[in-house]
């Protein structure tokens, strides 16, 4: 990253390029001769200590509970979204963010193929906030008991398209 000029973007505009391009190479925890299955709950709370040892850790304030998905999060951008032109459309790393914090969408590989599929230059730029925000309101989270496989394929595809129109 330091070699691409992207750890300067910590704290800035533009960070997403530098968190996008993180994610890409935590890959290797996908690869069980490197990083144990039973291993993978915890290989990102060490990747964040290690960071901050090496000063290189992102400014996530609050709790070490709130700071563990920060390089979770990096990596699932990465791999959800390998087309780093929609993830930039998008939105911002915050917004990306909000996105991976809630479970019921982030976790339905249906949206996020969704996600993939919008033409993000006809959406507008920054449009996963609001994206995010309706699909929290018609998809309220409770918990386990929040579960988008009680929906078709059709009427998830209709609810989604209802929130950001084709």
């Amino acid at each position: 990253m330091k070699d691409k000029g992207l750890l300067e973007l910590r704290g800035k505009k533009g960070v997403l390029r530098l968190w996008y391009e993180v994610g890409k190479r935590l890959a290797f925890v996908d690869d069980p001769s490197i990083v144990p299955t039973a291993d993978r709950k915890y290989v990102w709370q060490a990747i964040f200590d290690h960071a901050t040892k090496a000063g290189l850790a992102p400014g996530v304030q609050g709790s070490r509970e709130q700071q563990r998905p920060h390089f979770r999060y990096c990596y699932e951008l990465a791999k959800k979204f390998p087309d780093y032109e929609i993830v930039s459309n998008a939105g911002d790393w915050s917004a990306w963010v909000e996105f991976l914090d809630y479970p019921t969408i982030s976790r339905d590989p249906r949206i996020v193929e969704w996600l993939m599929s919008k033409k993000t230059e006809e959406a507008g730029r920054d449009w996963l906030r609001a994206l995010t925000k309706e699909i929290r309101q018609k998809l309220p989270y409770k918990g386990s008991k929040t579960d988008t496989s009680v929906f078709s394929d059709g009427d998830l595809q209709k609810l989604l398209n209802s929130i950001v129109p084709e």
